[in-house]
């Protein structure tokens, strides 16, 4: 399984973790083929909802299929539908099987 996390300035810490921490540990504990990247809409560092950086581990244009996309957002969600974020979307939905909002991504 191939996931991308989209992450948007002001994304929950927890949400996030919650996310991420499950799929981890399948793939850990019982070799489960689990991948997963990290981008943010500007390919550069994105900051939580408690200020920490989180550096994306891959570029948007690196993104080719997902088998899920992950859409976080929190603080700040009213800023983030931008035409240029809403062509990016659109663009990780068409490569994406499924594709799901956490927090309040699902705006």
């Amino acid at each position: 399984m191939n996931v991308t996390f989209l992450l948007l300035d002001g994304f929950s810490n927890l949400v996030f973790s919650c996310l991420l921490e499950p799929l981890r540990m399948v793939h850990d504990l019982y070799r489960e083929d689990i991948r997963w990247q990290v981008i943010s809409a500007d390919d550069e560092a994105v900051e939580s909802s408690s200020h920490l950086l989180l550096v994306p581990t891959a570029k948007r244009e690196d993104i080719e299929a997902s088998d899920l996309l992950v859409i976080v957002s929190s603080n700040g969600y009213r800023q983030h539908p931008t035409p240029e974020n809403q062509r990016l979307v659109m663009a990780l939905a068409r490569q994406s099987r499924y594709v799901i909002g956490a927090d309040a991504g699902a705006w």
